[in-house]
């Protein structure tokens, strides 16, 4: 598919929110939920959409997250291991506390 030949129909509500069509999301991968954008102004009748954290470092986040998830599995095996009965949510509000 084409990107230029791509065109969807789409209503700005009463307050200002757009929805971005789902065949321009699908294109678009780097639209998601809670995905910020910038707008730019081109002409008076055009504007730019543009990913505000490039592809680059949302994967960076992502594999940091990743990390950290990873990270939390390790210490809940230790925590098991040592046999000390802990409830999960515990362990969550322990470890959160700690950052």
């Amino acid at each position: 598919m084409n990107l230029q030949d791509l065109k969807e129909i789409a209503k700005i509500r009463n307050r200002g929110q757009l929805t971005i069509p789902c065949k321009i999301r699908e294109v678009l991968n780097w639209l998601e939920s809670d995905s910020l954008i910038e707008i730019v102004p081109k002409k008076i009748d055009r504007i730019e959409m543009r990913p505000l954290i490039s592809l680059q470092q949302k994967k960076l986040k992502k594999t940091k997250s990743n990390r950290e998830i990873n990270a939390l599995w390790r210490k809940m095996r230790a925590i098991g291991r040592v046999g000390r009965q802990i409830k999960l949510s515990e362990f969550i509000l322990k470890d959160r506390e700690r950052h």
